[in-house]
């Protein structure tokens, strides 16, 4: 079963894809990155993973104030431009000696996408279908994650900068695409609103 508007249910599907890939494109190769990139060893490479697990725990609890249930879009907009900033940046300037600064940027900022993505979908999609986007957001998510392993892996193997800017350029289509379908969400519910504002008035 599929939603009532079919062309914003295969929009939200694909970009579910391409959310799964964007988790799992850069996340299972930051050890890896920090020993071949950053030249760290192994035993320093796990208190540095140790760090970052703690920074976005941290940092998920500055994502989850009431500002971020105000504005989701905004907020899920600015992170993902600034995610495609930092590491199409990062990719093109090449910076290896400072490797250590995007990964700590990408464990808050990765952790921010996923809790304002969260609050966005609970917000934007129609109360009556919700299950079936949640259900497709889901399905599709994991499907991405699949691919995404093996795509970064190729990535990284031709170049890190690649990785770097094709993970840039994948936030930036999600940042776009979610914004649109929150803008167009917002008009439907709003409509439904006052739909059902009016038909109460004349009900009395």
């Amino acid at each position: 079963m599929l939603p009532s508007n079919k062309k914003i249910a295969i929009l939200v599907y694909t970009l579910g894809i391409l959310i799964g890939m964007n988790l799992g494109l850069v996340q299972p190769y930051l050890p890896i990155i920090l020993k071949e990139v950053g030249q760290f060893n192994i035993s320093f490479v796990s208190t540095l993973m140790t760090i970052v697990s703690v920074v976005q725990m941290l940092s998920s609890l500055f994502f989850r104030n009431k500002k971020m249930n105000q504005r989701p879009n905004i907020f899920f907009l600015i992170i993902e431009l600034v995610i495609f900033i930092i590491f199409t940046f990062t990719g093109v300037m090449d910076l290896r000696h400072m490797i250590i600064i995007p990964v700590f940027l990408f464990a808050i900022l990765i952790t921010g996408f996923q809790i304002v993505r969260e609050i966005m979908e609970y917000t934007m999609f129609p109360a009556e279908e919700l299950t079936l986007y949640l259900g497709i957001v889901q399905s599709s998510v994991l499907v991405g994650d699949s691919v995404g392993g093996p795509v970064g892996g190729y990535l990284y193997n031709l170049s890190i900068s690649m990785l770097f800017i094709v993970f840039a350029i994948l936030n930036l289509i999600i940042g776009i695409g979610y914004t649109i379908i929150y803008s167009i969400h917002s008009k439907y519910n709003k409509r439904i609103a006052l739909s059902q504002e009016i038909d109460h008035t004349l009900t009395k």
